[in-house]
């Protein structure tokens, strides 16, 4: 049997920049204009939304790594500190590869896919969904359903992205 993903595109405009100390700057890694707000929508605007990746959010608790960013938590997405089946969403907007980690936010430590995303499906209540942002479509988590694709595209000579849509399942349904 096979199942019809529904997939969208949305061409959004670049992240606005912020004024640090009088100047200017641009965070690499901020999501697109109106793309948190246009995707809380879409989800049916979730009560607790978690962003473990997410220093500059808009909607929810942020966690991040980089203190500069502010975060609700400093902390590592490998290692969560909520406890299991807490939010209605969890959107994770990692580092596309180690060395733009390295780069791009100064983290040493590499990217561990298993198990940063094992701790966003603890922490993901059941029917909750999983929102995994990325230059690539990744894998479906073990413990969901695909449920949605959306491609994000911001301007001419950047990389699209993919927002896959997961949602856990119940585990009554498994």
């Amino acid at each position: 049997m096979s199942t019809v993903l529904g997939n969208l595109v949305w061409v959004l405009p670049r992240p606005r920049p912020s004024i640090v100390d009088g100047k200017t700057v641009y965070y690499k890694g901020a999501f697109p204009l109106h793309f948190e707000k246009r995707l809380w929508r879409l989800l049916g605007k979730p009560e607790k939304v978690l962003h473990p990746f997410g220093g500059l959010a808009e909607i929810g608790v942020r966690v991040d790594i980089n203190p500069e960013t502010n975060p609700d938590y400093v902390g590592d997405a490998h290692s969560l500190p909520f406890d299991d089946e807490t939010f209605d969403a969890v959107i994770c907007d990692p580092a596309y590869s180690d060395e733009e980690n390295k780069q791009l936010y100064g983290v040493e430590r590499p990217l561990e896919y298993k198990k940063w995303l094992n701790e966003a499906e603890r922490v993901l209540k059941p029917r909750g969904f999983l929102v995994l942002y990325h230059d690539r479509w990744l894998p479906r988590p073990k413990s969901c359903s695909y449920w949605m694709r959306i491609l994000v595209l911001v301007s001419q000579h950047h990389r699209a992205r993919v927002c896959g849509i997961f949602q856990k399942d119940d585990k009554e349904d498994v």
